[in-house]
């Protein structure tokens, strides 16, 4: 588990899946290109804004989930955690150590996705974020409750669309995959 760890660039595998998402929106109309400040989240927006000219605008807030103590152990060793089943059944019960929590994530993520949206209105917007920021946030948009996002799928490199009508969100799609990589 990463959170807010620097320096992990892509690899091949990672740079082909965020060519593949360019690929696949090359025929939508990008008025505007967001990401996380890391660098995985940030080398997707790259692959995105590559051919069509625009700048990408990083926003702190859209960073992974601060996951604090837990910070790079991996998902194997979390899972030996006493808190572990908390995060899985109950995450709106979970302070990370020394990080945040899951209601603390979507207010932050809600807030500056919205912020966005209310100075793009009526323009099509692509943000590059994190798994769980991701769907903490779909969950929300779709009225599920907080401890039930982790039935979401949502792989790495996949697209999920968001409508704002009016200030509701509506979820178009969610984890979509390129063609290329289904095969």
């Amino acid at each position: 588990m990463y959170g807010h760890t620097k320096g992990l660039d892509l690899n091949d595998e990672g740079r082909e899946q965020a060519k593949l998402i360019s690929d696949y929106l090359s025929m939508v109309h990008v008025d505007a290109i967001f990401s996380s400040p890391l660098e995985r989240a940030y080398q997707t927006a790259e692959a995105i804004a590559k051919d069509r000219g625009l700048e990408i605008s990083v926003r702190d807030e859209l960073i992974d989930t601060h996951i604090g103590a837990w910070t790079n152990f991996t998902l194997k060793e979390c899972a030996e955690f006493p808190e572990w089943k908390t995060v899985q059944e109950h995450p709106s019960q979970f302070r990370f150590p020394d990080g945040e929590t899951f209601a603390e994530l979507l207010e932050r993520i809600d807030i500056v996705v919205r912020d966005i949206v209310s100075s793009h209105i009526g323009k099509n917007i692509v943000i590059t974020c994190h798994r769980d920021p991701i769907l903490i946030l779909l969950s929300s948009y779709m009225g599920l409750h907080m401890d039930l996002f982790q039935r979401i799928s949502c792989v790495p490199a996949s697209v999920s669309e968001v409508r704002f009508t009016d200030g509701i969100a509506r979820v178009e799609s969610v984890n979509v995959v390129p063609t290329q990589r289904m095969v």
